[in-house]
């Protein structure tokens, strides 16, 4: 990996383990988070400044309503261009995990 590929990973990288949410997936320059509540969670968000996607969109299959199999629901948080302020970032989205 080189170039922007491995600078936007580095973001993703960076912001993950400050989220402190258990389960948070790195997928190259996005993170999955477990969220409380999906809707919530994105108003909080977006009310700092941040977008995510709902994980609803990204989901296949009959039971399209963002929970995974075990009810989980989730956001898409696209972190690859997260470079200054990544502690702050980082709570933001905790915090907005527990949202409900």
């Amino acid at each position: 990996m080189g170039g922007a590929a491995e600078f936007a990973a580095g973001g993703a990288s960076a912001v993950a383990p400050g989220v402190g949410a258990e389960n948070v997936v790195p997928d190259g320059i996005n993170l999955w988070m477990p969220v409380a509540d999906e809707r919530a969670a994105m108003v909080a968000l977006a009310a700092s400044g941040i977008r995510v996607a709902a994980g609803s969109s990204f989901r296949a299959g009959p039971s399209d309503d963002g929970h995974s199999e075990l009810g989980q629901q989730y956001v898409r948080i696209t972190a690859g261009a997260v470079r200054g302020d990544v502690e702050e970032v980082a709570a933001l989205l905790a915090a907005a995990s527990r949202q409900a």
